[in-house]
């Protein structure tokens, strides 16, 4: 089995928004972007599948720099209904793979 790692950055423009809500902000960035690989990966012309998604907050960059990103994790495909083999998306890259 495979795993997609997918980062969302939090655009610059919006830090001051994140200064008095951080938590609202940040709970509302996560859920939206799980939301939309949600929708994506059921669409049959894509996965087709219900998927979960494990999602990871960082509030700072690796040079110490504020910038809020969220890294989201899903199975990179899904098992067959019957034959319990392994579909990948048409849409994963070969470097995901």
């Amino acid at each position: 089995m495979s795993c997609v790692h997918v980062v969302f950055s939090l655009p610059q423009e919006l830090l001051p928004l994140a200064d008095g809500n951080s938590g609202c902000l940040y709970r509302r960035m996560v859920q939206a972007r799980a939301a939309m690989l949600r929708e994506v990966a059921a669409d049959s012309r894509h996965l087709g599948a219900e998927i979960g998604v494990l999602s990871i907050l960082h509030v700072w960059g690796q040079p110490l720099v504020r910038q809020p990103h969220a890294r989201l994790y899903r199975a990179g495909g899904r098992a067959h209904a019957r034959s319990q083999r392994w579909i990948r998306p048409t849409y994963v890259a070969s470097s995901f793979r």
